[in-house]
């Protein structure tokens, strides 16, 4: 009987009809406890759900617009939210592992507290967005577009990022390890502390960016664009930077030792006090330059 009424009201609020006896609110309360239920393209914008616990695990959600409304507290593991649109919508310590956001929209979206583990972002926008200490963790944001989030000491390790473009960005002290940001657009995005041990950087454009005190240990930075980067106390350990472009790049007392260096342009950078023990290099009188600039090896 209740699924009845599910599947009635989700019918009337997608608009095949006219619930002229019913107001959404009342709708919602039919619709609270909803496990795997069909609301594609329903509209429950600016609805207020805080006093009902909502359970919407495997709900399929493509194309709804839940803007605005306050889903705190929300169950939605392994939801389907492709092309939702989440504009100013309250999720804060809502469930979403597993969930796939392919293509939402989340603009002003609250998400403190949130547990998006596993989540399918790919394509997706990010506006606006305030999340410190978030869990992404194994979570994918291929494609996506980032403006104006703050995701410091966020966990997104093994996420994938590639091809997306972020733009005033703050990742300070995030943990990235083993994430996959190929060709990845990190311009000036802000990595101070962040711990990128192991991740793939092949193709990613890091000019300006900011990595001071950043662990790249075993990274993979191979034809990466470090233009400028700000690379002070950085750990380069082992890290893979064939053919990359550290032209004008800072790396006062980084660590490289071990590095691949490869076909690396270094034309123009700080280099005092770096540590170049041991780094692989097509010529050992590059060595010698590099250890003439002020380049260390102890």
């Amino acid at each position: 009987m209740f699924k009845h009424l599910n599947a009635i009201a989700a019918f009337l609020l997608i608009g095949f009809a006219t619930p002229m006896a019913f107001s959404a609110p009342f709708l919602l309360t039919q619709l609270n406890n909803c496990p795997y239920c069909n609301l594609q393209n329903v509209n429950l914008r600016g609805i207020d759900g805080r006093r009902m616990p909502i359970n919407w695990q495997g709900v399929n959600l493509s194309h709804a617009d839940l803007s605005q409304m306050n889903l705190q507290d929300i169950n939605l593991i392994g939801a389907n939210l492709s092309h939702a649109r989440l504009v100013g919508t309250n999720l804060q310590n809502a469930n979403l592992t597993g969930a796939n956001l392919t293509g939402a929209i989340l603009h002003g979206t609250t998400l403190k507290g949130a547990d998006l583990s596993n989540v399918n972002l790919n394509e997706s926008s990010l506006l606006a967005i305030a999340l410190e200490a978030g869990q992404f963790q194994n979570a994918s944001f291929d494609n996506s577009r980032w403006q104006n989030v703050y995701l410091g000491g966020a966990n997104l390790q093994g996420a994938s990022l590639v091809g997306a473009i972020l733009q005033n960005v703050d990742l300070v002290a995030a943990n990235l390890v083993e994430a996959d940001l190929f060709e990845v657009n990190l311009r000036s995005v802000k990595l101070r502390n962040a711990n990128l041990s192991g991740a793939n950087l092949s193709y990613a454009t890091l000019r300006g960016t900011s990595l001071v005190e950043a662990n790249l240990s075993e990274s993979i930075l191979q034809s990466a664009d470090l233009t400028s980067a700000d690379l002070t106390l950085a750990n380069l350990t082992r890290a893979d930077l064939q053919e990359s472009n550290l032209e004008n790049a800072n790396l006062d007392r980084a660590i490289l030792r071990e590095a691949n260096l490869m076909g690396a342009n270094l034309d123009r950078a700080y280099l005092v006090d770096t540590d170049f023990c041991d780094v692989i290099i097509s010529e050992e009188k590059e060595i010698r330059r590099l250890i003439e600039t002020g380049a260390d090896c102890d």
